[in-house]
């Protein structure tokens, strides 16, 4: 193996040392370069050299003050290989400068425990000595001081030493922690001025801000009702959380929960049960309060079956204002006296990944009977222990309703993005469907006074004024295939006049949907890309080609082309990727939404039907797929349920997330679409803002390609931090 992109790197280190930084980048890019030629070398010794020429490269940056230069650099060597501590730790340093603890503690507790002598990175006593040292760490000491000899760094005689001259410098120099939560866990302190048993737990829960931080813990809920029930006799369904799995799994659903504190509270809900079904004897929601080290306490609901047939109950499963799961409980009513003996079905969704914060605003949107859907919203800084409430419902009238109402809508939007037809004409159709929209749903089905008084009011106090504002989160949880909730467009009238929100709701919310099966991954990785790009007559997708393949060449992913339907069905069976993402024609059929499909070349495609049995395996990585092709995100009512991409890749094959586009895109701009929400989501922004921004990037007069696409995602899923 050549030796030549290690003299380079010992040149970018030694100018580093020297302080000729710009010398010192260009000899780290050189070694970059070399170190990617050499295609014998095994993938660890690559990914390895890779993250210290690019975190050197950042360090350089750092040097120079160029910190968002140095920000940028340190991702990808955090991406490149997610092994290597010094990026994270220079991250830490910048988050410091910037004044940020949440992030300063979040990649300290990355890094320290990847400090090991390791033939990749064996400066073990260098990087603990600079983490001592480092100005600008200086009044974060206190956790760095905790985080070494939590992770074994600092023996328990030095940790008790450090830490008291750490304390006692605070008190000379009159200085206050740098967070409340931590100055109370400093006080909380055994006989001897040391921090007692358990002090770790509370000072990693307030000194990142209580919501953040927590562990994934699996629970299992028994849900334990008859298989059969008589008419009119109230039945009680049971819910308990266990610690350990049953040997009889009928009846049970595993739950991806989230300890912050214990005992945990996960609130449960029965969903829209239809009083011709059953009547519910007492309340309808209930706390389940989960203990660290057993079982719960049963949550009884009381139900009273009032017709025969089979019957199906929900469940809705909620922790700390976040969406967890829905449970389908499968009986039958019978008009025999008694129940028969044996355990309902539980359909339940499959395991989720942990969450951090939940979005500002969670809309379910849930079918309450063939043509009704009841309307629940859940904020993110309300009470945990309170569950979702209900404040209106939608009641489609029209047989068909509303996906004939909205098939014709998309029809001629497609008609007028093919047509040329006036820009100002255009968008001011746009405007009226998306007035039309709002009226519809929010104003008929009891949002309005919800919007104007949370939603509107809330996304104004974020913008401050500021053209890169962050917009709150907003999560609709749906079991509704057909709504565009992206162009709402709200309007009021305030008794001077009829005012028109200037914003579409996507422009001002970070807006995701999911369906109501199955949480959504709340990381993802941004290097493996699976890029399906078949021949087509698409002029710009070579511009979508190049700008991955630059990606490539700067370290920050690893592409594999994918250029025929047999290629595709070789990389389903075999996955693997953290992105898929499809450049092609795409079209929808309404009546078999299962036989919508892309173009993968002149005479194949692929369907959603086709997505089935071995084609699955692509989704054990839960990766983010992206179909930037027309029509993908439509759905439709099939065979026995919802079916298209959507229904196909995020319930079925279980991905992480999911973009297409509603209705016919702009060639052009769907390239600069793609482009800008990957460099943003690559930056670290998380899944929703770096879709709201990318809409704002591409957004022009007379063009509402920016308005077409759907994000199924959670919308504060950021490019992993953290190894998995």
């Amino acid at each position: 193996m050549s030796e030549e992109p290690n003299v380079f790197f010992d040149l970018g280190t030694l100018c580093l040392e020297n302080h000729r930084s710009s010398e010192a980048i260009k000899h780290f890019q050189r070694a970059l370069e070399l170190a990617s030629g050499i295609a014998t070398a095994p993938e660890d010794w690559r990914s390895a050299r890779d993250s210290k020429c690019l975190s050197g490269i950042g360090v350089a940056y750092g040097h120079l003050q160029q910190y968002e230069e140095s920000w940028r650099y340190q991702e990808l060597a955090h991406q490149r290989c997610r092994f290597n501590p010094h990026p994270l730790i220079q991250l830490a340093v910048l988050s410091a400068r910037k004044n940020e603890p949440v992030s300063v503690r979040t990649f300290l507790a990355e890094a320290i425990p990847l400090m090991k002598d390791s033939p990749y990175f064996p400066d073990v006593k260098p990087l603990k000595t600079y983490l001592l040292t480092a100005p600008e760490l200086e009044k974060y000491r206190g956790v760095v001081i905790y985080l070494l000899h939590r992770h074994g760094k600092v023996s328990q005689r030095a940790y008790e030493l450090l830490m008291r001259l750490w304390q006692e410098g605070r008190l000379n120099r009159l200085e206050t922690s740098f967070d409340v939560d931590a100055e109370t866990a400093f006080t909380r302190q055994a006989p001897g001025g040391m921090p007692s048993e358990g002090f770790g737990d509370v000072f990693l829960g307030g000194l990142a801000g209580p919501k953040e931080e927590g562990l994934e813990v699996i629970r299992y809920g028994q849900l334990g009702f008859p298989a059969r029930v008589p008419l009119q006799r109230p039945q009680a369904l049971r819910i308990t959380i266990n610690r350990q799995p049953a040997q009889d799994e009928e009846g049970q659903v595993a739950l991806h929960l989230f300890a912050r504190q214990w005992p945990m509270k996960v609130v449960a809900t029965l969903v829209n049960v239809r009083p011709e079904d059953f009547l519910v004897e007492g309340a309808s929601s209930g706390v389940i309060e989960v203990p660290k080290d057993g079982d719960s306490e049963p949550l009884v609901f009381v139900l009273v079956p009032q017709s025969p047939g089979p019957k199906t109950v929900r469940v809705r499963f909620e922790q700390d204002n976040t969406f967890v799961t829905t449970a389908r409980i499968h009986t039958e009513v019978i008009e025999r006296a008694q129940a028969e003996p044996g355990q309902a079905m539980v359909e339940a969704a499959p395991a989720i990944e942990p969450r951090g914060l939940p979005p500002n605003f969670t809309l379910y949107i849930e079918r309450d009977a063939e043509r009704t859907y009841s309307i629940s919203v859940c904020t993110g800084d309300s009470d945990p222990g309170v569950p979702a409430w209900r404040v209106g419902e939608l009641t489609f009238e029209q047989e068909g309703s509303p996906g004939l109402y909205m098939r014709t809508r998309f029809e001629e939007l497609d008609a007028t993005v093919t047509s040329g037809v006036a820009a100002a004409r255009y968008a001011d159709a746009v405007e009226r469907l998306g007035n039309n929209l709002y009226q519809k749903l929010f104003i008929r089905g009891g949002l309005d006074s919800f919007y104007w008084e949370q939603m509107y009011p809330r996304s104004k106090q974020r913008a401050g004024g500021a053209e890169a504002w962050s917009a709150p989160t907003v999560q609709i949880v749906s079991d509704e295939p057909y709504i565009p909730w992206e162009l709402l467009r709200p309007y009021r009238d305030t008794g001077q006049g009829i005012e028109v929100d200037p914003l579409f709701f996507c422009e001002r919310f970070a807006l995701a949907r999911w369906l109501d099966v199955q949480h959504s991954a709340s990381s993802l990785d941004l290097f493996k890309v699976a890029l399906v790009v078949p021949p087509s007559n698409l002029g710009f997708v070579q511009e979508e080609v190049d700008a991955f393949e630059r990606m490539q060449r700067e370290g920050r992913m690893k592409v594999e082309r994918i250029e025929s339907k047999e290629a595709l069905d070789t990389f389903l069976t075999r996955g693997g990727a953290h992105v898929v993402h499809f450049a092609c024609h795409g079209r929808f059929e309404q009546e078999q939404p299962g036989r919508s499909l892309v173009m993968l070349g002149s005479h194949t495609s692929l369907r959603p039907d086709d997505v089935t049995g071995k084609y699955l395996a692509f989704g054990r990585s839960r990766p983010l797929v992206f179909l930037n092709a027309c029509d993908t995100a439509r759905q439709s009512f099939g065979l026995t349920g919802l079916e298209g991409w959507a229904e196909t890749f995020v319930r079925t094959a279980g991905v992480g997330g999911f973009i297409g586009s509603t209705w016919q895109a702009t060639d052009e701009l769907a390239c600069r679409f793609a482009i800008s929400f990957y460099e943003l989501l690559s930056k670290g922004l998380p899944l929703g803002e770096a879709m709201r921004r990318a809409r704002m990037a591409i957004k022009s007069s007379g063009d509402a390609t920016y308005l077409s696409y759907a994000l199924y995602a959670n919308p504060r899923a950021r490019v992993r931090r953290a190894a998995v």
